[in-house]
C-alpha cells in the first residue's frame, strides 16, 4: 500500500464538453471514474470530489467530498479534500484522464520530496491534475482563495515545486470536449 492518500476531482461543470459528470463517460464500456479506481488501487485511500449526485449515488462505498467553497473550480476540490485526507501527501487527478496508467501513479505517489507538490513535466508542459500535493498547503490555498485567485497553475506558480519529466503520448491526455470525447471513441472502433 503506497502511504498516499488519492484524490479524484470530479466536481466540475464540464462546461467545455457539456455533458456533467464528465467522470461518469465511458471508454472501451468502462466509465472515466472507474479507469482511475483502478489505477489507483494501490494507494491507502481513494477520495472523490463531487458535487453531483449521481456519482455521489453510485460510489457510495468511497468517501465523497463536497466543495466547501462553492463555484470557484478545481481550487474548491483541492481544499475541500486536501482537509480531508489521512496522509500528509495526496495524488490529485482529474476525472477526465481516462488513459492515467497505474505503474505511474504509483511511481508519483511513491516518490519521496520536501517540496511542496510533486508536478509532472509530460512533453515539456506542465500537468498539475495529476500531481502529488502536501497537505501543508492548505494555509496557501485558503489564502489564494481568499484573494480571489481559483487558477491551479497560477497557485503552482506560487508553491515550492519539484518537477518530474516524462515523455508520455497517451497517459495524461484530457478529454475536455465533445471533440476530444469523439475522438477518443474513434479509438474504440
Amino acid at each position: 500500500m503506497i502511504k498516499c492518500s488519492a484524490i479524484i476531482l470530479a466536481g466540475g461543470k464540464s462546461s467545455r464538453m457539456n455533458y456533467n459528470p464528465k467522470g461518469l463517460l465511458k471508454f472501451k464500456d468502462k466509465k472515466f471514474i472507474d479507469r482511475e479506481i483502478e489505477a489507483l488501487k494501490d494507494f491507502s485511500e481513494i477520495i472523490i470530489s463531487s458535487n453531483d449526485e449521481r456519482i455521489d449515488n453510485e460510489y457510495k462505498s468511497f468517501h465523497i467530498i463536497k466543495d466547501i467553497i462553492k463555484d470557484i473550480g478545481p481550487m474548491g476540490g483541492f481544499y475541500s479534500c486536501l482537509n480531508e485526507i489521512k496522509e500528509e501527501k495526496s495524488i490529485i487527478v482529474s476525472c477526465d484522464m481516462p488513459f492515467l496508467n497505474r505503474d505511474i501513479l504509483n511511481k508519483l505517489g511513491s516518490i519521496n520530496f520536501e517540496e511542496d507538490c510533486l508536478i509532472p513535466l509530460v512533453n515539456g508542459e506542465i500537468e498539475p491534475f495529476c500531481g502529488v500535493y502536501k497537505k501543508k498547503i492548505l494555509k496557501d490555498i485558503r489564502k489564494t482563495i481568499d484573494d480571489g485567485n481559483y487558477s491551479l497553475r497560477r497557485f503552482i506558480k506560487t508553491l515550492n515545486v519539484k518537477f518530474i519529466c516524462i515523455e508520455d503520448n497517451n497517459n495524461f491526455i484530457n478529454i475536455n470536449t465533445v471533440e476530444d470525447y469523439n475522438n477518443l471513441l474513434k479509438e474504440d472502433k
